[in-house]
């Protein structure tokens, strides 16, 4: 978890947005399917350059929808030999009033727990039309997010 990096005020924000929305707000969500099926990488940690695992130029993650976009799947280039795709259904859409949106996952067969003994969820949270960052239902108030995920232009899908 990174603390509050670069990314994180912005994907605290709206995440604690997102968890005050009342249900009839929660129907205005975004066109997740259509901003994000396709690749995304990680950005490289400038703290660690040889990590680049996962980046657009290493083995990006494919994200994709089923059953009319309330399906999320993704796949690492890596794991496409070996048949693992990460599915969950999405729980929640919510486009952010600044026009960014967010979604609710939780991962089939997640075996992680946080500290209170709850399965672990995430929120994916668009910080532009090309970048995201993962919040964990965990790291909310402490004010945390993953390192950020961009688009792969050179891996669009048409």
């Amino acid at each position: 978890m990174c603390k509050l990096n670069a990314f994180g005020g912005a994907a605290l924000a709206i995440a604690m947005a997102a968890l005050s929305y009342s249900p009839s707000a929660l129907a205005q969500g975004f066109d997740h399917e259509a901003m994000l099926t396709g690749y995304w990488g990680w950005v490289e940690q400038e703290d660690d350059p040889a990590d680049f695992s996962g980046t657009c130029d290493n083995h990006p993650m494919r994200v994709w929808f089923t059953e009319a976009g309330g399906r999320f799947h993704s796949q690492w280039a890596l794991d496409v030999e070996l048949g693992h795709i990460a599915t969950s259904p999405v729980y929640a859409s919510v486009l952010n009033p600044d026009g960014r949106g967010m979604i609710h996952l939780a991962y089939d067969g997640e075996e992680r727990i946080d500290d209170q003994g709850n399965r672990v969820s995430w929120y994916l949270v668009m910080l532009d039309n090309d970048a995201f960052v993962w919040v964990r239902n965990d790291w909310v108030n402490a004010g945390g997010n993953t390192r950020a995920m961009v688009r792969c232009k050179e891996w669009m899908v048409s």
